[in-house]
């Protein structure tokens, strides 16, 4: 029986990811492979990618984050996430495919 690894796209949104980790194995022919196919045959999303991100990416991500905020208060004189909230940006921007880097 051949076997492969968890992917952490599949992982991110697997219903029962409680029961293993990222990396972990699971039969060719398995539940767990036909969700796995499901999930990597759709397009991965903004919010996939942050699921799949490990702490440094996470940290960088936030820190670009809080960098935009800023030049969004110098220039508008409102928040980054007033403009987001009033807009839904942040949900529609999650929704999105990914942009590849």
């Amino acid at each position: 029986m051949s076997f492969i690894k968890c992917d952490p796209r599949v992982y991110a949104r697997c219903p029962t990811r409680e029961s293993c980790e990222i990396g972990a194995e699971y039969a060719k022919d398995s539940e767990c492979a036909q969700f796995a196919e499901s999930v990597l045959n759709q397009p991965a999303t903004n919010a996939d990618r942050i699921r799949a991100m490990n702490d440094e990416e996470l940290a960088t991500m936030l820190f670009d984050y809080k960098e935009c905020n800023k030049n969004c208060i110098m220039s508008s004189g409102k928040h980054c996430h007033e403009i987001c909230e009033e807009e839904s940006v942040i949900l529609k921007w999650l929704q999105q495919p990914a942009e590849e880097d």
